[in-house]
């Protein structure tokens, strides 16, 4: 489920290699669209006791993930660069938090 995921959001990516505000704010919709699907989906998965902790951890950064989503599209229809940066850093942050989870879970593709 992570892999096709992955490489959806890496073909939406690929549509501008160097994006203008309003293209990246259409990547990162187009993204975001992708990330409630999959978060969906893997909220509605079963799940071993043992990794049930950990799986609750992944779904709040995944939470947090889609929140900063929203507001990084604002960020970009507005020019904000310095929200730009601010949320780029903080997602950064999440998205390195989620990794370690799902790492320490034995999960090669879900994370980041």
């Amino acid at each position: 489920m992570c892999r096709k995921v992955n490489k959806r959001l890496d073909a939406i990516n690929r549509q501008y290699p160097n994006p203008t505000y309003d293209q990246a704010a259409r990547i990162w919709t187009l993204g975001h669209r992708v990330s409630v699907r999959f978060f969906r989906q893997i909220k509605a998965l079963d799940v071993p006791m043992e990794d049930m902790r950990g799986f609750e951890r992944y779904l709040t950064l995944t939470r947090q993930l889609l929140v900063l989503q929203v507001r990084m599209i604002r960020a970009l229809r507005a020019h904000d660069d310095d929200e730009i940066t601010r949320l780029s850093g903080l997602i950064d942050s999440i998205r390195n938090q989620r990794t370690r989870v799902t790492s320490q879970m034995g999960l090669t593709v879900c994370g980041g």
